[in-house]
């Protein structure tokens, strides 16, 4: 768990023991009696007020822990977890089969789902799907080979390698019609999805079609 998520849980941890802490002392007689002793003549009796705000504290904190535990808040984030997987990872070559725009930009930059199979030495392959968030200039195309690292004891556990301008690292090109028409009519149907969603410009999708094709 990082720096952040012991921070959470010790926040959330404090509001579970107050509430705890408030709801027992309500009910010991002698802190009882001493509260309700010195409440107002025309106020309610403290301690059953005492009672209600752990209890209240006790529920929300309950409530927060759960749905943040649920939605994966507290756990090691992504990028935290392919980090790791990144310094302790066995290296493997991924085919990239499909792109496809989730429609989700993160400070202007869109979010990609990217279908991948992972092609380790010596292990059968598999196939992943990983988002990512790149700029569409910087956007592998369907037929090309990226680096990945994957953790062989846990399925689907892989990380993607990125050079130092933070672009995907591209390990081989797609492949041609001489291999094949097949992955380069595939390429260029993805491509042109792309361009009609609106995920590429027109010289986007030139200057992409033109690498798919390769030189005339």
């Amino acid at each position: 768990m990082n720096a952040g998520g012991r921070a959470k849980w010790g926040i959330l941890g404090f509001f579970l023991l107050a509430g705890a802490g408030l709801v027992a002392i309500s009910y010991l007689d002698p802190v009882t009696a001493f509260l309700d002793a010195n409440a107002t003549a025309d106020s309610d009796p403290a301690s059953p007020v005492l009672r209600m705000i752990g209890l209240i504290w006790l529920a929300v904190s309950v409530v927060v822990a759960v749905i943040v535990k649920l939605s994966g808040g507290l756990t090691m984030s992504g990028g935290s977890a392919d980090r790791k997987l990144l310094a302790t990872g066995t290296r493997a070559d991924a085919l990239v089969e499909t792109v496809e725009h989730t429609h989700v930009s993160i400070n202007d930059v869109p979010r990609w789902n990217l279908r991948l199979r992972v092609e380790p030495s010596g292990r059968s392959p598999f196939t992943v799907e990983k988002k990512v968030t790149l700029p569409s200039s910087w956007l592998p195309e369907p037929g090309e080979r990226i680096a990945v690292v994957f953790d062989p004891a846990r399925a689907g556990a892989v990380a993607l390698v990125r050079d130092q301008s933070g672009a995907l690292t591209v390990t081989g090109a797609p492949q041609t019609e001489v291999a094949g028409t097949r992955p380069v009519a595939a390429a260029l149907e993805q491509l042109d999805e792309l361009r009609r969603s609106g995920a590429l410009s027109d010289e986007e999708f030139s200057a992409a079609k033109a690498r798919v094709l390769g030189p005339s």
